[in-house]
């Protein structure tokens, strides 16, 4: 039986059926292991860090464009809408650190993300804290390089480093980090800036190490 495109989605209001953006979900994810993460995992974690008085900060990578676009615009029927953007493609990337009561960290770096890198970020990470550190990471190859592991070694005082289950976060399991929220928005404010710098890198509108206080978030 055929049906028009109108009657098919004339159904589907019915029913009570929107259309909606979809959620990433990894095919070869594990929800046992994420679910042993949500409910063993994590809550030993938290008692733990408030046991030694710990912070628990969470980790993540992301690039940050000055071309991005994640909203919607508006435009009269049959007109396009546009957003004007630099001719060069200007991107950098991003590596953050927020705790569950919204203090936030980054550091910009050009290229891909190394070992070495990843150790200067932890550096500046312990000189703008005083106690010691649980940092949740993703199972990013760098984070358990030897030259990382040989460092967090050394600083085993003050730093330990806890992994996400495989092929996470995302929205569907409920371990999508609160790094997200800072992704989103590094984006979101460089894209949206009329005077964003064309000829030099994006890191003259993103500090090198930054903490704005962000509201609390859900532990």
């Amino acid at each position: 039986m055929a049906l028009a495109v109108r009657t098919v989605g004339e159904y589907l209001r019915r029913w009570g059926y929107t259309a909606k953006k979809p959620a990433r979900h990894a095919r070869r994810q594990d929800p046992e292991e994420v679910r042993q993460w949500l409910e063993d995992t994590y809550p030993a974690l938290k008692a733990r860090a408030r046991k030694e008085h710990a912070e628990i900060h969470w980790c993540d990578e992301t690039g940050v464009v000055a071309d991005h676009c994640s909203g919607y615009g508006y435009a009269r029927k049959g007109q396009r809408v546009t957003m004007e953007v630099p001719d060069p493609h200007i991107g950098i990337n991003m590596v953050s650190s927020i705790t569950n009561e919204g203090t936030l960290r980054f550091m910009t770096y050009p290229g891909t993300m190394t070992g070495e890198r990843f150790i200067v970020f932890l550096g500046r990470l312990l000189r703008n804290t005083t106690g010691k550190i649980f940092l949740i990471v993703d199972r990013l190859k760098v984070h358990q390089s030897g030259v990382v592991k040989e460092w967090v070694s050394a600083h085993a005082d003050r730093l330990e480093l806890f992994e996400l289950p495989r092929r996470a976060p995302e929205r569907r399991t409920g371990c999508r980090t609160p790094n997200r929220r800072c992704e989103r928005d590094s984006n979101t404010s460089c894209g949206s800036s009329p005077t964003f710098p064309i000829t030099s890198s994006v890191t003259s509108s993103s500090p090198a190490f930054s903490m704005p206080l962000l509201p609390q978030l859900d532990e």
